[in-house]
């Protein structure tokens, strides 16, 4: 599963590196209108999208801010989060989820290796048979619990 995992991240890596990008042109557009302004009505659309994005990425430092605390370099996402937005919160989840689910898969993969080992432990006594359909029994209740 960890593999598949890792699989999936890497198309969702491509897509936020590309949104980023995008984001990135059009703040260098938003100061290139700032510094040199475009022709009108453009140059008034620019300046409206780029304040409505940058309140934006505002509302998304206080929604997501205790994630962000968490973060390794806090002030170095926020910084991030104002240019990149969502794209930067959202690369953030995804390295978490994928080091969770792969860490989440491990145990699961044990605790079934130790299930069927205990599976094939029959002690040959008068009842085998008996003992064997117990075992199996347990261990098929045991997977719809987990299920």
């Amino acid at each position: 599963m960890c593999g598949k995992t890792k699989l999936l991240g890497a198309g969702m890596k491509v897509i936020l590196a590309v949104g980023a990008a995008l984001t990135l042109l059009f703040w260098a557009a938003v100061v290139g209108n700032l510094l040199e302004p475009y022709a009108q009505p453009f140059s008034l659309l620019l300046n409206v999208a780029g304040a409505l994005v940058a309140a934006a990425h505002i509302v998304e430092l206080w929604h997501f801010r205790s994630q962000l605390q968490q973060s390794s370099s806090p002030w170095l996402s926020r910084a991030k989060v104002l240019v990149l937005g969502i794209f930067h919160i959202l690369a953030l989840k995804r390295d978490d989820s994928v080091s969770q689910a792969c860490v989440q898969t491990t145990p699961d993969a044990t605790a079934v290796a130790e299930q069927t080992q205990d599976a094939a432990k029959v002690e040959p006594e008068g009842d085998s048979h008996l003992q064997l359909q117990m075992q199996f029994e347990s261990m098929a209740e045991t997977k719809h619990e987990h299920a």
